[in-house]
């Protein structure tokens, strides 16, 4: 049996994380959902993923403080930001910092 791809998906929008979530599942990988910032870099700390989508504008912190974390635990893991609102300048800084 091969290991399903884990993805944990990190978005303050609760309907926003279970679209994702659900949308993941169906193509069956093992999906993990967190509702903060904090929660996620908690999760990435303790557990392995193969990818990580998060909202650029998390609710309690900045995004790319967020992305600098995430690149402090694991440079390697990819990251791809979701952002609602297209600011050209946003796009620019996650690109520099390793995101997707």
């Amino acid at each position: 049996m091969m290991d399903r791809e884990r993805i944990l998906i990190a978005d303050d929008n609760r309907a926003m994380l279970i679209t994702m979530e659900s949308f993941l599942k169906g193509y069956g990988y093992e999906v993990f959902p967190a509702l903060s910032s904090q929660r996620a870099l908690e999760q990435i700390g303790r557990d392995d993923f193969d990818l990580v989508i998060m909202d650029i504008r998390i609710l309690e912190t900045d995004g790319m403080g967020v992305l600098d974390k995430i690149r402090g635990i694991n440079a390697k893991l990819p990251v791809i930001i979701t952002i609602g609102h297209y600011i050209t300048q946003e796009v620019i800084e996650v690109l520099n910092r390793g995101g997707l």
